[in-house]
């Protein structure tokens, strides 16, 4: 390693051109690589190795254990530089896994991934499951053996989500329920871990749909668009408030899926595996386009909605998808309390909305793709203009 700084970093420039990194994202790294560069040549450092850098860090405080995420960055892109010399190549920088699980629970994690798969049910499910239950397995690091559980420690991992809303708990619930019914199956554990969430019967539509007005959804669709990637996440919008796209759908949208010319829009419903065509609307079909040509990176891949970031990839979950909503929720000053505010609320209110303009129920069940006409007719409870029409007269009790 014989290299100078100015070379180094021209190398590395190079490589994150080469490989699709955006302006914005070059222009971050060069800004910490000419700090580097501006050391080097006051302090006659004619070659840049592993102990320039160490002096380097240290000279900026940046040698210690106990960095910021910032912080922890900016040191990766310095020794990005010493990557570059070695291998050709820069590594990307990660986040610190949010919930590390311990390796001694690894198995028992693997175990139940596997037992959710053979039920067949979707790769998302299994996603879901397993993510809430590394989430509780991390909580419990203190246990040396998922032998030792007991009701109270579970418990305990409950009241910590307390700053979690209510259904984002009841959802973690009945993800937990499942997972200890599993463990008493195949493990001598303690039967009260299996009574511990006792199944409360409801019926399936028992709660109301987040819904938004069409005026709302106005406000929303026209808020300031700002962050990365503006016209996607509007496209993304339209797709799911205008014809009631899930955020898995749009996720999984390839180019070749529009029919620019005729206006219409086919794909397989990711949750019923059902194929369906809808009419596309010309601000969808524009939105699109518009991404398409003025946004979208240059990719081999065939779907339509990428990362903003180099690798320039498709999304691998609808994480993302939840973020791009809720955001601009906040710059439209929505009011949101008391109603969810994901992708997946601006589906519901495509039903509602489709239903206030006297819609036949068919027609909403087709562009949603529902296989029961029951799952579109919860959208009546919350039409109250129609509700309203159907009200019986209180009779008078002086009579």
């Amino acid at each position: 390693m014989s290299k100078s700084v100015q070379e180094l970093v021209r190398q590395a420039r190079e490589y994150l051109a080469e490989k699709g990194y955006s302006p914005k994202t070059i222009q971050r790294f060069e800004g910490t690589w000419n700090k580097v560069v501006m050391y080097c040549e006051a302090n006659g450092v004619q070659v840049f190795d592993e102990k320039a850098v160490d002096e380097y860090l240290t000279s900026i405080g940046l040698a210690s254990d106990d960095l910021t995420s910032a912080q922890k960055n900016k040191a990766l892109r310095i020794r990005c530089l010493l990557s570059i010399d070695e291998h050709g190549s820069i590594p990307r920088i990660t986040h610190k896994e949010k919930y590390p699980l311990p390796e001694r629970f690894l198995p028992v994690l693997d175990e139940y991934r596997n037992a959710v798969i053979a039920r067949g049910v979707s790769s998302t499910t299994v996603s879901n499951k397993t993510h809430a239950i590394k989430r509780m397995l991390a909580h419990l690091g203190r246990i040396d053996s998922i032998d030792e559980l007991c009701p109270d420690d579970v418990i305990d991992y409950v009241h910590s989500m307390s700053h979690l809303s209510s259904q984002t708990v009841a959802g973690h619930l009945y993800q937990i329920r499942d997972f200890l019914k599993h463990l008493c199956s195949v493990k001598a554990m303690d039967e009260g871990l299996k009574n511990l969430f006792p199944v409360i019967l409801s019926h399936k539509y028992s709660s109301l749909p987040s819904t938004y007005s069409t005026e709302e959804i106005a406000c929303l669709l026209s808020a300031v668009q700002g962050g990365e990637c503006p016209l996607r996440n509007q496209a993304i919008l339209l797709l799911a408030s205008q014809i009631g796209m899930r955020a898995g759908d749009i996720r999984s949208l390839h180019i070749d899926d529009i029919d620019w010319g005729n206006a219409k829009i086919t794909f397989t419903q990711h949750k019923t595996a059902k194929t369906i065509t809808l009419p596309l609307p010309d601000e969808c079909r524009y939105a699109l386009i518009d991404y398409l040509k003025n946004e979208r990176p240059a990719s081999s891949s065939t779907r339509i909605f990428l990362k903003a970031r180099a690798p320039f990839t498709p999304f691998d979950g609808i994480g993302p998808f939840y973020h791009v909503v809720t955001s601009r929720f906040h710059s439209a000053g929505i009011r949101t309390a008391g109603r969810k505010r994901g992708l997946h609320s601006l589906r519901h209110s495509a039903a509602t909305n489709m239903l206030e303009n006297n819609t036949p129920y068919p027609v909403i069940s087709a562009i949603l793709g529902h296989s029961n006409a029951n799952t579109t007719r919860q959208y009546l409870r919350v039409d109250i203009e129609k509700l309203r029409n159907l009200s019986l007269e209180v009779p008078d009790a002086r009579r």
